[in-house]
């Protein structure tokens, strides 16, 4: 039988062979911008500012309403929910995209030979809305690692887990690497805001669902304890000597880890 660990790193050799993503703007390469999404602007003839949410909105919602070309408003679309993907107006419109498009959303993001973190991010969001959660999954934890923070985590993926037996039907394998981004970018509790520690709540939550037993094996112990003490529900650590890591020390540790804090 295959230990945790190793089933892991199987993973992680899969997950490392999908296409780069980053975080560069799209909007700095114009040419492959030009060529993928048709995206091609006047600023002399444009009363926004080019590259400002106002402008954004304006073609998403244009290109929207007259039913143009679509994979162009998607574009500026995903450059709206890059600036605040929690706004609940800008979530509206991705909404009104899905219904447009019915199930063909694989148009609207092109396939390059290397992602731009929002687009991929709006491609994920997409295969959500598709019923393909364990992509949009992978995918999130791309665009966080390209971008450096958990902004899509918070904003999509936390509620779209929290439903009943989500969790619990992904891969321990994805959901411990899901972990790892999730407590290695949350803020430390003391210098966290108060939607960062109720975030911070709502993941220990998911920990405490996503990894019941007690005491879980290796990094999955790891990521769940690291989750409930961003929380401040992890009311000791255990940085001990191996030597020093006595039956009473561990009893201690287990019962910190039973989720009932």
């Amino acid at each position: 039988m295959a230990s945790p660990l190793g089933s892991m790193m199987t993973w992680l050799s899969r997950w490392h062979e999908r296409k780069p993503v980053r975080s560069i703007p799209a909007i700095d390469e114009p040419d492959l911008v030009q060529e993928t999404f048709g995206c091609r602007h006047d600023q002399t003839k444009i009363a926004q500012r080019i590259g400002t949410p106002d402008f954004d909105l304006f073609v998403a919602e244009g290109e929207l309403e007259i039913g143009g070309n679509l994979r162009h408003g998607a574009y500026h679309l995903a450059g709206l929910l890059f600036v605040d993907p929690t706004r609940a107006d800008w979530i509206q419109l991705a909404q009104r995209y899905v219904e447009k498009v019915g199930k063909g959303f694989d148009g609207l993001i092109p396939e390059t030979e290397v992602g731009h973190a929002q687009a991929e991010a709006l491609r994920a969001y997409f295969w959500h809305a598709q019923g393909r959660l364990e992509e949009a999954v992978e995918l999130l934890i791309s665009v966080t690692r390209a971008i450096g923070d958990k902004r899509y985590l918070d904003a999509w993926l936390c509620g779209w887990l929290e439903g009943p037996g989500t969790i619990e039907r992904l891969p321990p394998d994805l959901v411990t690497m899901l972990f790892g981004y999730v407590v290695t970018n949350a803020s430390e509790l003391r210098k966290a805001s108060r939607n960062q520690s109720r975030m911070a709540h709502r993941w220990a939550d998911l920990a405490c669902r996503a990894f019941p037993q007690a005491v879980p094996s290796g990094v999955m112990a790891t990521f769940k304890a690291g989750a409930l003490r961003k929380a401040g529900r992890l009311r000791r650590r255990l940085r001990l000597p191996a030597r020093w890591r006595t039956a009473t020390n561990i009893k201690l540790w287990r019962e910190d880890l039973r989720c009932d804090a």
